[in-house]
């Protein structure tokens, strides 16, 4: 009669062990991008506002990223936009505070690959550095990984 009961109470654990875990968030206020595949990328940062898909880039940043090579994005900074709306995606330059954004890599002759995770990244000028990699070749293995959260 007594291992009854146990019996019962190990299984609701194991159940409560197996609900599923809520996405976290991590705060950001940079993001890199390493290329370490046999291809040449590019790299930008994505977001969402307002129903307009937005992307930027860094101003110096020339698009072009070889094998070996990294490129940051400063979120701090006023960003070259390259799709979406301008008075909607950015406020004076600037991506919002608190809004999610993500990386996407551009292979050349190849797939885009997003970086956007379970775990929700979320820019805050006292953020930390959001770090992206990819390797593989154009064909395939080539998706974007996370290297370290900030």
């Amino acid at each position: 009669m007594r291992f009854l009961p146990k019996c019962a109470f190990l299984a609701g654990l194991g159940a409560m062990a197996a609900a599923p875990v809520s996405a976290s968030s991590a705060e950001a206020s940079n993001l890199r991008y390493e290329n370490q595949g046999e291809y040449m990328a590019s790299f930008e940062v994505r977001w969402n506002r307002d129903g307009q898909k937005c992307s930027a880039r860094s101003f110096d940043d020339k698009g072009e990223i070889p094998m070996g090579s990294q490129v940051k994005i400063d979120l701090t900074q006023k960003l070259d936009l390259l799709d979406g709306e301008r008075s909607v995606c950015l406020t004076g330059g600037k991506i919002p505070e608190g809004t999610e954004v993500w990386g996407l890599v551009e292979i050349a002759v190849g797939p885009s690959r997003s970086c956007r995770k379970d775990k929700k990244v979320i820019y805050q000028p006292s953020g930390g550095m959001m770090k992206y990699y990819s390797k593989g070749y154009w064909q395939n293995n080539n998706r974007c990984r996370v290297e370290d959260w900030p």
